[in-house]
């Protein structure tokens, strides 16, 4: 269902917020499901939430938004009030609690990560695909406070998609920089991240990486391949000749690290809704790879247990023609006394088994070093790995 209200001053005021699991993908394609579902998740959650609370950091103001749906779904109706001064939610704010966490663990070996990237440079040798997404999943035993552990990453890596999902059985958490999709009225964008690189100690430094990944051949040609992609699957659904590389290869830095972004915008035809938008792009190039469906049939042959959230997209569905989802990379989930994250990268013809191997520890260290485990690398060494959960 889709309002036919004016779009709202404000970004979301009625509709789903939540996540959907990369594994929503076996039900938009025939997908085979042979990695293993491990910890039982559904794979969609959204909240359709009858009184909303909008924060304007730009001029410090604070608004309460109150929505009735009329079952089953019906029409909503809202109105809203400007709060003078931060709202007390019935309590005061609870401070950071501690947590403790145990033995890290990887459902990859290092030597079956690395078989699986020479599988992966296989498939591309025999041109099945051009790239492949490939991820490793670390989790470790978690007690305690996990919000502090949110707070104290997103305080070493901010970002701008950055989310926290109580769901009582289960936490979800993101510190993504990363917008899968972003919906006003006809207009449709999204925002694919190919090549990163560390920042620098020193400005020298600094700058020496931001050059070398300006200059990236292998960076350059990940990013072009997924914003073909991403062209096609919105010209899905967007007016003929309305998709467009608004941007390619803009620079981001953000605290630890930078990124390449491009931006690929288009105009909807009349009548496309959410789901059909959902259904042309979802989930996102950036994170499976190219072509698409082949990648993804790869991602589930080599990949030892399925995603969950990881790579699915955290955000909202507005009912006034308006959505905004992040891709869920940088994304953890806590579920019963665990938590498990994933990094990966993408894989083509000329990558390098070590390279890619230590790329997903490098991505990992900030988490890793929060939890006690910094500078993995350099007390595993590059040809060790870590102690394998049962997969």
């Amino acid at each position: 269902m889709e309002l036919s209200d004016p779009l709202p001053v404000f970004p979301f005021t009625a509709g789903g917020l939540g996540f959907l699991a990369y594994d929503l993908k076996n039900h938009l394609e025939r997908l085979p499901t042979t990695a293993r579902d491990d910890l039982q998740l559904p794979e969609m959650v959204l909240a359709f939430p009858r009184q909303v609370m909008v924060q304007d950091r730009h001029q410090d103001r604070y608004w309460r938004i109150q929505v009735e749906y009329a079952p089953p779904y019906g029409t909503a109706t809202k109105g809203h009030r400007r709060i003078p001064t931060e709202p007390a939610l019935g309590h005061a704010p609870r401070r950071p609690g501690n947590y403790r966490v145990g033995a890290l663990e990887s459902n990859f070996s290092r030597e079956q990560y690395l078989q699986a990237v020479r599988r992966v440079r296989h498939y591309i040798r025999q041109g099945d695909v051009y790239q492949v997404n490939l991820s490793q999943r670390f989790s470790f035993p978690l007690q305690g406070d996990l919000y502090s552990l949110f707070l104290r990453l997103y305080r070493r890596n901010p970002a701008p998609f950055y989310a926290y999902l109580n769901l009582g059985d289960f936490q979800v958490l993101s510190t993504s920089m990363e917008r899968f999709l972003f919906r006003h009225g006809d207009y449709l964008e999204t925002r694919p991240i190919k090549g990163t690189r560390p920042r620098g100690h020193s400005a020298a430094e600094d700058l020496a990486l931001r050059q070398e990944l300006l200059t990236s051949l292998k960076d350059d040609a990940e990013l072009s391949m997924i914003v073909d992609l991403l062209r096609n699957d919105l010209g899905k659904v967007c007016q003929a000749r309305t998709v467009k590389v608004q941007e390619h290869k803009r620079l981001e830095a953000y605290q630890n690290v930078y990124h390449l972004i491009s931006i690929v915008e288009g105009r909807l035809r009349a009548g496309v809704t959410q789901v059909d938008i959902l259904r042309a792009t979802f989930p996102g190039g950036s994170i499976t790879g190219c072509p698409k469906i082949r990648s993804m049939e790869i991602i589930d042959e080599l990949e030892p247990t399925v995603r969950h959230v990881y790579t699915g997209a955290i955000g909202y569905l507005g009912l006034h023609r308006n959505l905004d989802l992040n891709v869920a990379i940088r994304t953890g989930i806590c579920c019963r006394g665990r938590f498990y994250f994933s990094v990966g990268g993408g894989i083509v013809y000329d990558s390098k088994e070590a390279d890619e191997y230590l790329e997903t520890l490098h991505k990992g260290q900030t988490l890793f070093s929060i939890i006690g485990q910094g500078g993995v690398e350099d007390r595993h060494g590059p040809e060790a790995g870590f102690s394998q959960a049962e997969a």
